[in-house]
């Protein structure tokens, strides 16, 4: 659970981490692809639908069947559990559908009721992200749920006005949405994403993890976007002590502040909101998760996992038994890090949302 602080290249071996696309870019091409059509039959067509307000997505009337997509089913699984100190509240909201898209919320801060703004842009995400397949380009579908994110920012704020009116404090939560689409016989993931719930893909072929997403903290958030990526890869790489005495001054100082984001629904949203796309394999596993996971795990630990859970169901991926196995893990974790030698360990609602790549 965070605290609140007041060229798209289109590689498959991972090797340049966390491929962000330039949205001013890919705005300009709304009227070469009818990506704003696009929207506005995904809005005519969402049946009960919480609806975004007006100015969000238009309504057109003329149905666009020529950008219909084969639709293919991903196999998909999703697993929330709340925190070890109050495990009847849990305040993340997740969602992992066979049609390919997945996302996580996780309420900002612990604050009472802050699952309510959770559940409100979880529910604006998972009922709009199903019409992803409908763009004609993965960069349309960026920008496609970048204007779902916006508008799941929309729907959060209004609930904070009437919260304001009746002398209450206004909510917040991480939003990250993604989806998986299939264009000229390749697969890939597209995003947007607030906050720190993290998007990140696994390859089982060679055990390789890679995060898709980088974390809206109070300190990164305004640096150039190559010094945000080697300071997550340096903070994501710290387990025990001498780890973090190894590090810079001002990455020690990156690393003790690492909870508390710039960026949230219902909030501070930035005018430039983190997306990009990637192409992707068949086999790959996609999945988003709440930061209990990056918060007590290291990027190999998390790797590690993975590989553990495939080898353990006769080195078949079944995103079921993943998730389930990385559940138990990390509640194991929070409950018993004090016996291990890793400074981590933070006791935190836990979530994940997976989809296997078809």
């Amino acid at each position: 659970m965070a605290e609140y602080h007041h060229d798209r290249p289109k590689r498959t071996d991972y090797s340049n981490p966390v491929q962000v696309i330039n949205l001013a870019e890919l705005h300009e091409h709304f009227d070469k692809h009818d990506v704003t059509n696009q929207l506005g039959y995904a809005a005519a067509h969402a049946e009960n639908t919480t609806p975004l307000p007006s100015a969000d997505i238009p309504v057109i009337t003329k149905p666009m069947d020529r950008h219909e997509r084969e639709r293919v089913v991903y196999p998909a699984a999703q697993h929330s559990e709340a925190s070890p100190t109050h495990p009847h509240h849990n305040d993340d909201r997740i969602f992992a559908s066979s049609k390919g898209y997945l996302g996580v919320a996780d309420g900002v801060g612990g604050q009472r009721g802050s699952e309510q703004a959770a559940h409100i842009a979880s529910n604006i995400m998972s009922n709009y992200a199903e019409f992803t397949h409908l763009c004609t380009s993965p960069s349309d579908a960026a920008v496609y749920l970048t204007e779902v994110l916006r508008g799941a920012h929309r729907a959060v704020d209004a609930h904070n006005k009437t919260r304001v009116a009746q002398n209450l404090s206004p909510l917040a939560t991480t939003g990250t949405i993604a989806a998986v689409t299939k264009h000229n016989g390749h697969n890939y993931v597209s995003w947007a994403t607030a906050g720190d719930s993290r998007l990140l893909v696994f390859r089982p072929e060679n055990n390789v993890l890679h995060s898709l997403t980088l974390d809206d903290t109070a300190i990164s958030a305004h640096k150039p976007h190559n010094n945000r990526i080697l300071e997550q890869q340096a903070l994501d790489s710290v387990r025990t002590i001498d780890d973090y005495n190894s590090l810079e001054t001002h990455r020690q100082v990156s690393y003790n502040q690492r909870n508390k984001i710039a960026y949230a629904l219902g909030n501070i949203m930035p005018e430039k909101v983190q997306a990009g796309y990637q192409q992707v394999a068949s086999g790959d596993i996609v999945f988003a998760v709440s930061d209990a996971y990056t918060d007590n795990f290291t990027q190999d630990e998390i790797a590690q996992m993975i590989k553990e859970a495939i080898k353990t169901h006769s080195d078949t991926v079944d995103v079921h038994q993943i998730t389930k196995y990385m559940n138990d893990k990390i509640q194991w974790f929070m409950r018993h890090h004090h016996e291990t030698n890793s400074i981590r360990g933070k006791a935190d609602d836990a979530s994940i949302a997976m989809i296997e790549v078809t």
